[in-house]
C-alpha cells in the first residue's frame, strides 16, 4: 500500500516504513487508523514535485503545520536534505519550529533514525540535517550561510517583510531549493499575502488555503470548545480567527493613538520598568513584555517583547529572560493557569497575579489611555495589536460599545497587567514615582 504523491519523493521501503507508523486503533494527534489515509486529499499536495514555492495559509486548527513538519521529517528520511527552519524572530532555540519536527518524528515513530541535538535534527541514516535561525532584521545578513539548503520553512510568515522574503526568493534562484511558508491571515497588505495572493503571484507556487475540515482531530480537541464560543459570541472574529479571513472589523482602535520610537536612555535611567505576562492557551499565544511609565510626563514607552506559541514552563521562561533585566523583578501575570505561575515561580522568577474582575479591562484601558504610548519599533506584535484591537460595535445600532474585541489583545494585555501592577504597588507604597526631567 503507498500513499500518493509520496513514492515520488521517497523509495517504497521508506514509504512503507511511514505507513506502518501512521497506523493507530485509537484516534492520535492527526486523525484514526482505519486502514485509510489519515492525511486529506488536498494536504498530499503538499508531497508533489516540481513546485518551488508551497504557501499554505488559513485560521487555526487547521493541520497545516503538523503536514509541513511530517513532510519535512519524511524527506529527511528519504534522503539526504538540508533544511532551514526559519521565522522572523526566534528568542530562543524554543521558540523555533524545531519542537514540531521532533514531534514529528515521535509520531511517525522514527526516533530510532534520527538524533535530536540542542540547535540541530539529524538523521543517522540519510545524513540530513535541519537548523534553525530567526530573521531578525532586513538584511542580506539572514541569508549567509544557507549554502546548500533544500527546503526553507518560513513558519508565522505573516510577520516578515518584504525585503526579507526577496532575500529568500533570490537564494531560492540561485540554489534551486524550495520554500514552504505558512501563516494565518492578518491583513491583505502584509508582504506574505502580496507576494502569494497578490495579482501577480511567483511561477511554480502551490498555494492552498486551509481549513479545519482538512484536520480530522479539530473538533474532538480542546480547541473545538473555542471554535463554537468564539462563532456564537463575535462571528465576524471567528471568520478571521478560525475562517483564515482577513482581519477587516470595522470600529475604533482601543488605542488610537500610538507613536513608534525609542525613548532615549538617558530618559530611563535612574528608573524601574515593569513586567506584565499574558499566559496562552492551546492555540494562542504567550506574551511577556518590559514597559515604563514616566508619570512626570504622561508617557508609557513598550520597549521590549517576547512571544511564543505552546510554550511550557522552560519555554515562557525563555520569554521573561528575554525581557527582564533582573530575574527576580516582580512580572505580573494573568491567573488562568496557576500551575504554570507556581512552576515559574519555582524556578526562581517573581510572579503575582494581575487584579482581575468586573470593570478590570475598561479600568486599565482608561489609564492607560490617558497617557501618551510610545513603542520601540522592535516590538513587532505590540505594533500590530494596536491596529486591530479594536472596540466592539453593537449588533443592532452599529454603534461602538465600551468592550474590546479579543484576538489581538496579547502583549497589550500583558502591558496592561504591567502598568496596572505597578499602580497598585505604588497606592500600596511598595513602588516610588519616577522623577524625570527632560524628554
Amino acid at each position: 500500500m503507498r500513499i500518493a504523491g509520496w513514492n515520488l519523493l521517497t523509495n517504497s521501503t521508506a514509504t512503507d516504513r511511514a505507513l506502518r507508523t501512521l497506523r493507530e486503533s485509537v484516534a492520535g494527534p492527526i486523525g484514526g487508523w482505519n486502514g485509510q489515509l489519515v492525511l486529506c486529499e488536498k494536504y498530499l499536495q503538499l508531497f508533489s514535485p516540481g513546485y518551488t514555492h508551497k504557501a499554505l495559509y488559513g485560521g487555526r486548527g487547521t493541520a497545516k503545520t503538523t503536514t509541513i513538519a511530517l513532510y519535512i521529517i519524511l524527506r529527511m528520511d528519504a534522503a539526504y536534505t538540508v533544511v532551514a527552519g526559519l521565522r522572523k524572530r526566534q528568542v530562543s532555540i524554543r521558540h523555533s519550529s524545531k519542537r514540531v519536527l521532533e514531534r514529528a518524528i515521535r509520531w511517525l515513530g522514527l526516533t530510532h533514525r534520527f538524533e535530536v541535538l540542542h540547535t540541530e535534527i539529524r538523521n543517522r541514516v540519510t545524513g540530513s540535517i535541519a537548523f534553525f535561525r530567526g530573521l531578525e532584521h532586513d538584511s542580506d545578513e539572514t541569508t549567509r550561510g544557507l549554502d546548500g539548503v533544500d527546503i526553507f520553512w518560513l513558519d508565522e510568515a505573516r510577520n516578515v517583510s518584504m525585503q526579507a522574503l526577496m532575500n529568500l526568493v533570490r537564494v531560492l534562484r540561485e540554489r534551486g531549493a524550495e520554500l514552504i511558508s505558512s501563516w494565518n491571515p492578518l491583513d491583505p497588505q502584509d508582504a506574505i499575502e502580496q507576494l502569494y495572493r497578490g495579482d501577480v503571484p511567483p511561477q511554480h507556487l502551490l498555494l492552498l488555503e486551509t481549513t479545519q475540515d482538512d484536520n480530522p482531530a479539530f473538533f474532538t480537541s480542546p480547541m473545538a470548545d473555542e471554535y463554537w464560543r468564539l462563532k456564537a459570541a463575535d462571528e465576524q472574529m471567528w471568520q478571521h480567527v478560525y475562517g483564515g479571513k482577513h482581519d477587516s472589523a470595522g470600529g475604533e482602535r482601543v488605542y488610537d493613538k500610538i507613536e513608534i520610537g525609542e525613548v532615549p536612555w538617558q530618559y530611563l535611567a535612574g528608573g524601574e520598568p515593569c513586567y506584565g505576562l499574558d499566559l496562552g492557551y492551546v492555540d494562542d499565544p504567550t506574551a511577556a513584555v518590559r514597559v515604563w511609565v514616566l508619570q512626570q510626563h504622561k508617557l508609557i514607552y513598550f520597549e521590549k517583547e517576547a512571544v511564543g506559541y505552546g510554550e511550557d514552563a522552560n519555554g515562557i521562561a525563555d520569554l521573561l529572560d528575554h525581557v527582564l533585566h533582573e530575574k527576580d523583578a516582580v512580572v505580573t501575570s494573568d491567573n488562568s493557569e496557576q500551575r504554570t505561575t507556581d512552576a515559574l515561580n519555582a524556578k526562581g522568577y517573581n510572579l503575582v497575579t494581575a487584579k482581575k474582575g468586573a470593570g478590570s479591562v475598561i479600568e486599565g484601558i482608561r489609564f492607560i489611555r490617558g497617557y501618551r504610548i510610545v513603542v520601540n519599533p522592535d516590538c513587532e506584535t505590540v505594533i500590530e495589536e494596536t491596529k486591530h484591537y479594536k472596540w466592539k460595535l453593537d449588533r443592532q445600532s452599529g454603534k461602538r460599545t465600551q468592550v474590546p474585541r479579543k484576538g489581538h489583545d496579547h502583549c497589550l494585555d500583558a502591558g496592561r497587567y504591567a502598568i496596572m501592577g505597578r499602580e497598585a504597588s505604588i497606592e500600596a507604597g511598595k513602588v516610588e514615582m519616577m522623577q524625570l526631567s527632560g524628554f
